[in-house]
């Protein structure tokens, strides 16, 4: 934030919880079910040949409904209410790319809630229809590369790249981390 405020940009506090809410419809939700329809024929005619996490994920849209689709879409025009106004009031907003750094030994022990967690702040992207561009931020504490991602309303391409890269191009970039 410091590094953004220092490039002349204006910072403003905005409520995620509607970006955060349409994510958890890409697993919690029907969107699990399209998936399924476009690799079902696969799945039945190669059993056992997904990695199992997918295939754990994939047979969970099995039992979804017409009607689950319904109040997922619903759900989905809500948030999209309300998460639209926001863009009158800001370009652009910023957040880390991923929560937290897991180990390989994290993800082989629950590949399940460690790959839920790495995209708690991506999966609302696709459906709000946004534009999202990542670049490298600096190291954590641990020496871990740390990325924010920027993400703004569809067609923002450009003025996303441009942020992106002042940003990554400001001083404040930790040693080691680079694109």
């Amino acid at each position: 934030i410091e590094r953004l405020a220092s490039l002349g940009h204006e910072i403003v506090t905005i409520d995620i919880e509607p970006f955060l809410a349409a994510g958890s419809l890409m697993y919690d939700g029907p969107w699990v079910a399209e998936r399924l329809t476009g690799l079902e024929g696969f799945i039945d005619g190669h059993p056992g040949s997904l990695f199992p996490v997918v295939g754990e994920v994939l047979a969970a849209a099995r039992g979804r409904s017409a009607v689950d689709a319904f109040r997922g879409v619903h759900r989905l025009a809500e948030l999209v209410a309300r998460t639209t106004p926001q863009w009158a009031v800001i370009d652009a907003f910023v957040l880390p790319t991923v929560p937290s750094s897991p180990m390989i030994s994290d993800a082989l022990t629950d590949p399940h809630g460690v790959n839920a967690s790495l995209g708690r702040y991506t999966t609302f992207c696709n459906l709000l229809d946004l534009a999202a561009i990542a670049v490298p931020s600096e190291l954590s504490a641990g020496g871990l590369p740390v990325g924010v991602t920027f993400y703004g309303p569809s067609g923002s391409d450009a003025l996303l790249a441009g942020i992106g890269a002042g940003f990554h191009a400001a001083p404040g970039l930790a040693t080691g981390a680079t694109a």
